[in-house]
């Protein structure tokens, strides 16, 4: 039983390992050298793979008769070239890293010209609308706007489109027949040949599996990537907590709520007391980490639903939904107890701090919008100041709820 559990113990781990790895692995953060070493890596194996299939066909002329043995030897050392190249550009990853910039920027229109370039030719050489590299070249072409600069990209498109009009012009004028590597169209006795549906299908299963895999990988991790960019904008660095952006965007929404339905919010305002002479006698990193702890507790006093953000400085916010003036006072009392209780050692210091806190509540007298009852609490917190620190104060009873401490 015991080898069991630590079986699969290990191999939960494992899992969750290769799941932290898929999720870390994202092109998009990576420099565009290893970028184009990533386009370089995919497309060795597919040019391989075309090489072998074409490579089967010069060796055993019966299976695919229709095809131009002399012209389909010329694209099969073109082939070899172009796979070499692929090699190459591999090898010189290292130096054209160490020339940066300009070097990176040699390295990414190379890549995208010789992907451009190949399957260009490839589709000219096995007929521009039967076979399935114009996909290729199409899902290369949006992969490729979400890892490289939009001129580079554009650039082998265009590439691309002259090889193939200039190739499309030449076949209506005669000059050059459909599909040069086709010496008749691909049918044995009278139906559509084996070996070309096989060829075919894997080109286009293999590409097709690749761009859309990527494509579907890369998008997703753009909207991870937007989704964080999102909650850094709305979260205050340090603390962790909402900043004041965020807290006024739900402010606006609660407010409206609680107005339309007739029901209940609390706003509260807290300092912490005397928090420039925590700076000054132990410094900006000491203070951070005090600014740290006391987010922390004012979290650990709060429910899920309610909203802390850092207001400013050594200030604080709470907005506290369905909330009356009563309870968001036991609730700011909660946070003033919790704060004074802390012990916050750092830096081999102990240090301790306290909070004053204002109160206000809606619905109220006066209190017709979220700047009115944050107004009103901020008055609330100036009279607690005022009052000796270390306190709670309400809008409503002006008066203190706790002693005020050392």
């Amino acid at each position: 039983m015991g080898v069991s559990s630590a079986s699969s113990s290990l191999v939960q781990r494992r899992r969750s390992r290769l799941r932290r790895v898929f999720l870390e692995w994202n092109p998009l953060e990576w420099g565009v050298v290893d970028r184009c070493r990533l386009v370089a890596l995919i497309m060795l194996p597919f040019s391989c793979g075309y090489w072998l299939l074409d490579e089967v066909v010069l060796v055993r002329p019966s299976i695919a008769p229709y095809y131009d043995f002399a012209l389909l030897a010329v694209f099969q050392r073109l082939l070899v070239v172009y796979i070499v190249a692929w090699l190459v550009l591999l090898a010189l990853v290292p130096w054209l890293r160490r020339r940066a910039p300009r070097g990176e920027r040699t390295l990414v229109w190379t890549t995208i010209q010789l992907y451009s370039l190949g399957n260009a030719v490839a589709t000219v050489g096995g007929g521009v609308v039967t076979t399935p590299h114009v996909m290729v070249l199409v899902g290369g072409v949006a992969v490729a706007f979400f890892l490289f600069e939009p001129r580079a990209v554009v650039a082998g498109m265009v590439t691309a489109l002259l090889v193939l009009a200039g190739s499309v012009a030449g076949m209506l004028a005669g000059v050059i027949p459909y599909a040069p590597l086709l010496a008749r169209a691909p049918y044995v006795d009278g139906h559509v040949s084996g070996w070309w549906l096989f060829a075919m299908s894997v080109i286009s299963v293999a590409a097709g599996l690749a761009l859309v895999t990527l494509f579907v990988y890369l998008t997703a991790r753009l909207r991870d990537r937007e989704a964080r960019l999102h909650e850094i904008a709305r979260t205050d660095p340090l603390t962790g907590v909402s900043n004041r952006r965020r807290f006024l965007e739900v402010f606006a929404v609660e407010f409206e709520r609680a107005q339309r339905y007739g029901g209940e919010l609390s706003c509260v305002m807290l300092d912490l007391d005397h928090f420039k002479s925590i700076n000054d006698r132990y410094g900006h990193v000491v203070g951070d980490r005090v600014l740290v702890a006391a987010a922390e507790a004012f979290r650990s006093s709060l429910r899920t639903a309610d909203v802390i953000a850092r207001w400013g400085g050594e200030e604080f916010a709470l907005l506290l939904p369905h909330t009356n003036l009563a309870g968001a006072q036991a609730v700011a009392e909660r946070c003033r107890r919790t704060l004074e209780e802390a012990v916050i050692a750092t830096e081999g210091v102990e240090v301790g701090v306290t909070v004053s806190v204002g109160v206000s509540g809606f619905p109220g007298d006066g209190l017709d919008s979220p700047d009115s009852l944050m107004r009103s609490a901020d008055a609330a917190l100036y009279e607690a100041k005022s009052r000796g620190r270390n306190r709670v104060v309400s809008v409503l009873s002006l008066q203190p709820t706790a002693v005020p401490g050392a």
